[in-house]
């Protein structure tokens, strides 16, 4: 039987590589990581050249009618529909065991979005949305404009000034979709290309790829090889009864920004009140919807269920429908989080975590950076001058 892990790099360097085993952590607006054991007949690869080499990592579910093999035939192809495929680049490599027949190899490998963690710099922009300053950042990277979707359900707020103060860009990235309430996924489309999406609600969800997954025990006597999930938890939390955000704008400083959001009426779950002042909304609208982004945040961790199974196409931002019903998720339920393996000698598995899909996720919000110290001024204007405040302050 043909290994159903491949891990492909260009075939102008003619490595000849058998995937081990492996591990791949995926989360929604998190790059995934893979870790993969290789062996190979050569002995000495040129690891330094591989590192940021274009590679792709395929899993190929058994059929579940395998037709018979006969020697010397070529085993049938995989059905491209059925397997799943990550690209990205080599970020760290090793050399582990070896013997006379085969040398063992280590890869890190993550997409391209993962090298925006390297190195740190400052910047400041200028009357800019989220939005734009997440693409123009993209666009330094290399990113094409059709690699990068934007779904959002209203436009977002024009910022006097965003900062990014010693961050990675992929940190600074991170922290003001968090803020905005964007979250981002890795979506393979049907021509095979990777794209990066933000989405913003309900509807930039995945859904109609895991319909009736069975919910069905490992191991007994049935001999159901079918995908199915095999262990499953709900876990319950508190969550905020109301959040409140207070503000002040000197434009229109006779305005009050003050607005609440939570829980209409009494919830055996929800208790306590987050209040903060200067999150940025220049007007009520603005103050409101930072209120609100923030106790969506809360709600969407109060119900959150794990299990394992073998469903492969389980991925963070797709939303997955069980053949028994959970009345904690009428809708199904939201992937947030995965982790897959599998090796020579085991099967393919993985363990998941899910919310409810009816509720909106929202990032955790990233701390931002502090610049401490004293700035010295000094009065550089003449007495006898009436004060003044320009329109910048």
């Amino acid at each position: 039987m043909p290994n159903p892990y491949q891990l492909r790099f260009p075939s102008h360097l003619g490595l000849d590589l058998s995937v081990h085993h492996f591990t791949l952590d995926e989360a929604l607006d998190t790059p995934y990581l893979l870790n993969v054991t290789v062996t190979s007949p050569d002995s000495a690869l040129p690891l330094a050249s591989l590192i940021h080499q274009p590679v792709s990592f395929t899993i190929s579910p058994p059929p579940l009618n395998p037709l018979p093999s006969f020697p010397g035939l070529p085993s049938p192809p995989a059905d491209p529909a059925l397997q799943r495929v990550w690209h990205g680049v080599v970020c760290e490599a090793w050399r582990e065991d070896s013997n006379v027949q085969e040398t063992r190899y280590r890869f890190a490998i993550g997409p391209r979005l993962s090298l925006l963690a390297l190195g740190s710099t400052c910047r400041l922009f200028q009357n800019n949305t989220v939005q734009q300053v997440i693409t123009a950042l993209l666009q330094q990277h290399g990113f094409a404009a059709s690699a990068v979707r934007f779904q959002l359900t209203a436009p977002l707020p024009t910022h006097a000034h965003l900062t990014q103060w010693r961050e990675s860009d992929l940190q600074f990235i991170s922290r003001l979709a968090a803020e905005a309430g964007l979250f981002y996924q890795f979506v393979v489309e049907e021509a095979g290309k990777e794209v990066l999406l933000f989405g913003d609600n309900l509807e930039h969800y995945g859904r109609g790829r895991l319909l009736d997954i069975p919910l069905r025990a490992a191991g007994g006597l049935r001999q159901d090889d079918s995908p199915a999930v095999q262990q499953w938890q709900i876990h319950h939390r508190s969550l905020l009864h109301s959040v409140r955000r207070t503000d002040f704008n000197y434009l229109t400083a006779d305005t009050v920004l003050d607005a609440a959001h939570g829980v209409a009426g009494p919830q055996a779950a929800a208790y306590g009140l987050d209040y903060a002042w200067g999150e940025g909304g220049r007007d009520a609208a603005e103050t409101a919807r930072i209120a609100q982004l923030r106790h969506q945040a809360s709600q969407a961790r109060q119900c959150v269920a794990s299990g394992s199974g073998t469903v492969l196409h389980s991925r963070p931002g797709e939303v997955l429908r069980l053949a028994q019903a959970f009345e904690e998720a009428p809708h199904g339920w939201l992937i947030i989080a995965a982790r897959h393996q599998g090796a020579r000698d085991q099967a393919y598995h993985n363990h998941f975590q899910a919310i409810p899909a009816d509720r909106i996720w929202r990032p955790a919000l990233l701390p931002k950076p502090r610049i401490y110290g004293t700035l010295p001024a000094m009065v550089v204007s003449p007495g006898d001058n009436s004060l003044s405040l320009s329109l910048s302050g």
